[in-house]
């Protein structure tokens, strides 16, 4: 509770300076201030929980696997450029070269597009947790989450391996640009796997949790 006190006044008396303590009916003044706790008042646990912390992670990964897909389609674009440049000029090997390093990236993007759909599915799922009332209940659904994510890093490094393929295809080639494009792509699956990893870690251990509670 907040107390507001009297204001200490200055007076001058005889030439002197003092202080006087203002008096109201001969007693301190003591004013209560009605005190209201509502909702921006009241610590509801501002702090990350654990499901935020996997959801944060989650939401990572999704956009690096999302930036990934981006450079691999830039990577097919340029392949494709230069498998058609190099037949103008009838390099057939070279061409040869960039054909299938297209193809590799097309196949890499759809593979990356599902670990994109497994990781929002797992994230949809986790919005779904905190309407059950069950502990039994938030424990299965947690075992689906974490599926969701495995599946997410199973393709995920499908993709990768994919790309490293196309990768030697463009150093053979001596591609450099493409090359360029597939290291990028490369190091935003590998930080979408990572993060992904912590993911399902903090699911299982959270899935335990739940097992656990109330025993």
């Amino acid at each position: 509770m907040t107390l507001r006190w009297t204001i200490v006044q200055r007076s001058v008396i005889g030439g002197g300076a003092h202080l006087l303590l203002k008096l109201v009916a001969g007693l301190v003044r003591l004013v209560p201030i009605a005190c209201s706790y509502g909702p921006d008042d009241v610590d509801t646990g501002s702090a990350m929980s654990v499901l935020d912390g996997i959801r944060s992670n989650a939401e990572a990964a999704h956009g690096s696997f999302d930036e990934a897909k981006t450079l691999v389609k830039q990577a097919s674009d340029e392949a494709s450029e230069l498998e058609q440049s190099a037949a103008g000029h009838g390099w057939a090997g070279v061409a040869q070269a960039m054909s299938s390093a297209q193809e590799t990236l097309e196949e890499a993007a759809g593979v990356i597009d599902g670990a994109m759909t497994a990781t929002s599915e797992g994230i949809s799922q986790l919005s779904e947790i905190t309407e059950e009332m069950s502990s039994d209940e938030v424990a299965r659904r947690l075992t689906e989450i974490g599926q969701r994510f495995e599946t997410a890093r199973t393709a995920a490094t499908q993709a990768f391996e994919s790309l490293e393929d196309a990768r030697t295809s463009a150093q053979q080639a001596d591609a450099e640009a493409l090359a360029q494009l597939v290291d990028s792509a490369e190091e935003n699956l590998t930080t979408g796997r990572e993060t992904l990893a912590s993911a399902v870690t903090d699911t299982e251990s959270e899935q335990s949790e739940a097992i656990a509670w109330g025993n």
